[in-house]
């Protein structure tokens, strides 16, 4: 038996609202609270190591973690937040108006339409997939430090759901999730 531990990176200042998966925001002070306070309570946890994306928000919210529970973090790319391509920096509204087009064919196949110059919903679940099989396969305890849209892929995948289920999971920032995967290798999730 093993535990997963999946951490959304802390706060950033940026409007709300706004799509940003692969801009690379820095932790506000608020973010660098929310990720101090979460490593105090996993000072207690038997956490092996920490996976984090290479993004700012989510490798210094690793970095804060790291130096409070002494764990090394390992960069892992399959752990980047989707890339919005074109949209990225815009808020719905703003995609909406700028790229009806684009807008158009996004909301008739959200899961398979690739923004230009960024990927599908389908692409970033594929990583997810592949992050989970390694998961799986190590068997140690970790902390995932990622993005709202890896994490949902990765809670649906791991507790073995449909892909359309990572829209019943939302994960604020700077809050944590945890899974138990059994020696049969399900998961069912901790609360």
């Amino acid at each position: 038996m093993f535990s997963i531990y999946l951490l959304r990176h802390g706060d950033i200042d940026i409007k709300k609202g706004t799509y940003y998966g692969v801009t690379d925001y820095n932790l506000s002070i608020l973010g660098k609270i929310q990720i101090e306070k979460i490593a105090k309570k996993l000072k207690n946890e038997d956490i092996e190591y920490i996976l984090t994306s290479p993004l700012r928000r989510a490798l210094q919210s690793g970095e804060v973690i790291s130096k409070i529970i002494d764990k090394k973090i390992i960069v892992d790319h399959l752990l980047i937040e989707k890339s919005f391509g074109i949209f990225e920096g815009l808020t719905f509204k703003e995609i909406r108006e700028q790229y009806p087009k684009e807008y158009s064919e996004w909301m008739n196949d959200w899961y398979n339409y690739k923004m230009p110059e960024g990927e599908s919903a389908k692409q970033l679940h594929m990583r997810c997939v592949k992050l989970k099989e390694k998961v799986f396969k190590n068997k140690k305890n970790v902390l995932i430090v990622s993005h709202q849209g890896c994490i949902r892929y990765l809670m649906s995948e791991m507790l073995s759901l449909p892909s359309e289920s990572m829209w019943r999971f939302s994960i604020d920032n700077g809050k944590m999730a945890k899974l138990i995967v059994n020696d049969e290798g399900y998961a069912y999730l901790e609360v």
